[in-house]
């Protein structure tokens, strides 16, 4: 990069505060022209540039603050500068907010279209589903037809019969957890899965 020459540096502080609107000490002007300029010339610079009044200083202990000169208001040709009152110049800082919240939400609603199918890919996941669609309605014409009334009262019978077995294998299950209970209380094994094993106690799973 090349350097800058004293001139140069001045304008380039100089637009810089300009385009912050706000004060600023030395170091941060320096960090945030990410290296264009030395702390030195920085420092000579902001110096030649307070002596000729295009920019503000002002000392808070050991610190110096430098910032731009305040600006008058710069409106547009033919506009009416009475009209411009802080009232006015309020109602439109909330107009720009509205604006800008109504921006967001455009943005919102358009990234939301945006990630939707294309007409393209909605007729092929269609085309995709009336697929599955037909070929569930095939499974199911087969199952209609090779269906016997004649097998409902075995089924019927068969699901009664693993509710019951289910019954039972829950209370049988819950008799066991209590006898374990009784055992370890009483008999106080050393380890208890050593002692079941020698007794020839399989546990249920």
């Amino acid at each position: 990069m090349a350097k800058l020459n004293t001139e140069d540096t001045q304008k380039l502080i100089e637009s810089y505060l300009v385009s912050q609107y706000r004060p600023l000490a030395i170091n941060d002007i320096v960090q945030n022209l990410h290296g264009q300029i030395t702390k030195t010339a920085a420092t000579k610079a902001l110096d030649t540039l307070v002596q000729e009044r295009r920019v503000t200083a002002k000392t808070f202990g050991k610190v110096v603050i430098y910032s731009c000169n305040e600006k008058e208001l710069e409106l547009p040709a033919g506009a009416d500068s009475d009209k411009f009152t802080v009232g006015y110049l309020a109602e439109l800082r909330q107009e720009l907010r509205e604006l800008d919240s109504d921006k967001s939400a455009v943005a919102d609603a358009l990234n939301r279209v945006l990630k939707e199918p294309s007409n393209d890919q909605l007729l092929q996941l269609q085309a995709i589903r009336e697929q599955e669609i037909a070929h569930l309605q095939e499974v199911l014409t087969k199952l209609q037809g090779e269906w016997d009334p004649k097998m409902e009262p075995l089924i019927r019978e068969l699901l009664k019969t693993d509710k019951n077995f289910d019954k039972e294998l829950k209370a049988r299950s819950k008799i066991m957890k209590n006898l374990l209970a009784i055992v370890k209380d009483t008999v106080r094994p050393s380890d208890m899965g050593e002692f079941l094993e020698e007794i020839g106690f399989e546990q249920m799973g």
